[in-house]
């Protein structure tokens, strides 16, 4: 294809073209382009990485890099609930049906005033 083999060719070219056709206009261009790492094609991995890239990440950050443990000091463990009890009282997630996987959660609290990227961590 002549705009590029793949999408994210194709996207890089359509801005690139963009770009320039305003410059021979002596048109604002106001547009920005990036690049989220590791979100792929998967709108469940798109959504979150793209949502802290445009409301939580530093200039220049980016997107989604796990934070390290040595760093993640401030977090704290504050609610456990494992084995919910039988009927609607054991519905935690509220969604009408009590279920031994979907109603059980660990909460974590982040009681620093640094943003913590959960990514790839693994409770044990």
């Amino acid at each position: 294809m002549a705009q590029g083999d793949s999408r994210l060719e194709r996207a890089r070219n359509y801005f690139d073209v963009a770009s320039e056709l305003a410059d021979e206009l002596a048109a604002p261009f106001n547009w920005s382009y990036s690049e989220i790492p590791g979100a792929d094609h998967d709108k469940d991995e798109l959504m979150p990485s793209a949502a802290y890239y445009l409301f939580e990440a530093e200039e220049g950050e980016a997107p989604c890099t796990p934070s390290r443990a040595e760093f993640a000091t401030e977090l704290v463990i504050n609610e456990i609930h494992a084995d919910p009890a039988s009927g609607s009282a054991g519905d935690a997630n509220r969604d009408g049906t009590r279920d031994s996987a979907d109603d059980e959660f660990i909460e974590i609290v982040n009681t620093g005033d640094s943003v913590q990227t959960l990514a790839n961590w693994t409770l044990r």
